[in-house]
């Protein structure tokens, strides 16, 4: 599999929706992301027959009544379904969307096959790929001659196209003195008068004595200097902003003014913005600008004023008239700490806490899962000891200590998590 730019974290659930399946399921998006779910544990269950079927001929080899299950079947609960596509659609559309697979027939649904279990009401599911197969040899003729028809119309468009065009011997020079005018040579400041004012052309009072070539020279280096300002190298000219935004020890501003706009840094128009998240331009700025104030005005500690500084930056309640202007809200900020009028916002506690938590709630729910599964495991190794199956043990062992070493790593996991959520109960 093709590794990814970002590091996913292991083990995380996705579920795999393809254009084809959508179509199938008559844009029901419902029923595909469904259908993809069943796909995915018929794959596995196929190959946990085929073990199991090799297990049974060994067991009937040695005169022992086969037990492994060879069937295809899947159960699911209506919850496990929810959580099979990331609970992106509620029990209603869950039980349409199973309507709709059964009526295709891309699935049927079965009692328990076990007939000591006829009390059990969970609902067994097998997929029937057969189905898809059949429906995607129709699809793909369609779309190889869809393909073939676009491909015809566009070679005709091409050939129009080139009908219309204009041959290549036709003289495009300049016929006139008209095409290319005599400008005045304006660096001798002798050039023709104003036919309105009779005088000669002047720029602040005095001749220009720019060449028409010095100014295009000019406005040419203007732009080059504002684009490389602009581009993705600003990152690496943050400590130069940083000092054109914050002020040094020997030109220290004084504590009731501050930096005025027209002295701003120069920075790209996506770290003048605001966003939904912070840029590492803008967080470098934010760093700097905490350092500067803790060492001239405040005792705070840096870290916690910068984050407290970013919080308020992203707060869309919070100095409304600066609006999403990262450097003019950023400016308001400093000059009311160095007024000192600078308080906590209340709100940030509560919201790291509540992010805390939403953070801690699925690592929970990952270490109760694996801990579950660690429990099932260990209870057919039990059976599989009292039958004396060796190479079952040998399976059940593996998967037991696999579930116990994911275990670990989430028990770290949700310890850190948890430290961290201390951590912001006690700010």
């Amino acid at each position: 599999m093709k590794s990814s730019c970002v590091n996913h974290p292991k083990n995380e659930p996705l579920i795999i929706v393809r254009q084809w399946q959508i179509k199938f399921c008559d844009g029901n998006k419902c029923a595909a992301a469904l259908m993809s779910q069943f796909e995915y544990w018929h794959n596995i269950k196929l190959e946990m027959a085929s073990k199991n079927s090799r297990l049974n001929e060994v067991a009937e080899t040695h005169g022992e009544k086969p037990i492994h299950d060879v069937t295809v079947l899947q159960f699911h609960t209506a919850e496990e379904l929810s959580d099979g596509i990331l609970h992106l659609y509620g029990r209603t559309a869950i039980a349409d969307a199973l309507k709709l697979l059964e009526a295709k027939g891309v699935i049927t649904t079965h009692a328990n096959p076990n007939p000591k279990y006829r009390f059990d009401k969970t609902k067994y599911f097998q997929f029937h790929p057969d189905v898809c197969n059949e429906w995607l040899s129709t699809y793909a003729n369609d779309n190889h001659t869809k393909n073939h028809e676009e491909g015809d119309e566009q070679a005709e468009r091409n050939k129009s196209h080139q009908n219309n065009t204009l041959p290549n011997s036709v003289d495009r020079s300049p016929k006139t003195a008209i095409d290319l005018p005599d400008l005045v040579n304006r660096a001798t400041g002798n050039g023709q008068r104003s036919t309105e004012s009779g005088r000669r052309s002047t720029k602040n009072g005095k001749p220009i004595t720019e060449t028409t070539a010095e100014i295009i020279t000019q406005k040419a280096a203007a732009k080059t200097t504002i684009e490389r300002t602009s581009t993705n190298d600003v990152s690496s000219n943050i400590p130069q902003l940083a000092a054109a935004f914050c002020v040094d020890n020997e030109n220290r501003v004084p504590k009731d003014s501050h930096v005025p706009f027209d002295t701003r840094p120069q920075i790209s128009s996506a770290d003048g913005e605001i966003g939904e998240l912070l840029t590492p331009t803008q967080q470098q700025l934010i760093a700097s600008t905490a350092k500067q104030l803790v060492r001239d005005v405040t005792d705070q500690d840096v870290d916690g004023l910068a984050e407290e500084i970013a919080y308020t930056l992203q707060n869309p309640s919070s100095f409304t008239q600066a609006g999403n202007d990262f450097l003019k809200k950023l400016n308001t900020v400093r000059k009311v700490i160095r007024d000192g009028r600078w308080t906590r916002p209340t709100m940030l506690a509560a919201d790291k806490t509540k992010h805390a938590q939403k953070t801690r709630e699925p690592v929970v729910m990952k270490l109760r899962e694996l801990q579950g599964e660690q429990s099932h495991w260990q209870w057919l190794l039990d059976i599989a000891k009292e039958r004396q199956d060796q190479p079952m043990i040998d399976e059940y062992q593996q998967l037991i200590t696999q579930c116990q070493q994911a275990i670990g790593e989430v028990s770290q996991q949700l310890q850190a998590v948890s430290s961290a959520t201390e951590k912001t109960k006690g700010v």
